[in-house]
């Protein structure tokens, strides 16, 4: 099984830029544990889940902004809201899901990223992944998130 960090090196092999989502820290209930990484791609070819539904939605909307600025950022995604919300991903818990930008060093395929290459950490697909909580976006979805 290929893990991230080869889809990291094939992206950076082809010289695109991606931006890595890795959760940094949780509280409660969540669907992903600390150390779970998504690649988020700039034309919508992302590699792994960080949990999917609005939090994800989230974190993809900032890691664009990430690409685009080579600024790391923090996401706060809270699933705490009243289970009564339409919001069908709320587990009871808050994660912070760090994002940084990740080149092509050189046009030579090597990856410029502060990401430890010796843990290669298997990726999932969103699809195969174990996601508790997480559900499709709906129409009007929200969840309450926050950049430091």
């Amino acid at each position: 099984m290929d893990t991230i960090y080869d889809k990291l090196a094939e992206f950076a092999g082809a010289g695109e830029t991606v931006a890595v989502a890795t959760i940094i820290d949780v509280k409660g209930s969540v669907p992903r544990e600390v150390g779970a990484k998504m690649i988020i791609h700039p034309l919508g070819r992302h590699v792994g889940t960080v949990g999917g539904g609005c939090g994800e939605a989230d974190v993809l909307r900032t890691a664009l902004d990430v690409m685009q600025t080579g600024e790391p950022a923090t996401v706060r995604v809270d699933l705490t809201e009243d289970v009564s919300m339409q919001a069908l991903g709320v587990c009871g818990g808050i994660m912070d899901v760090f994002v940084e930008q990740v080149t092509s060093g050189r046009g030579r395929g090597e990856v410029t990223s502060p990401l430890p290459a010796t843990s290669p950490l298997p990726y999932t697909s969103p699809s195969s992944a174990s996601t508790r909580c997480a559900s499709p976006p709906l129409p009007g979805c929200r969840s309450r998130w926050s950049l430091w």
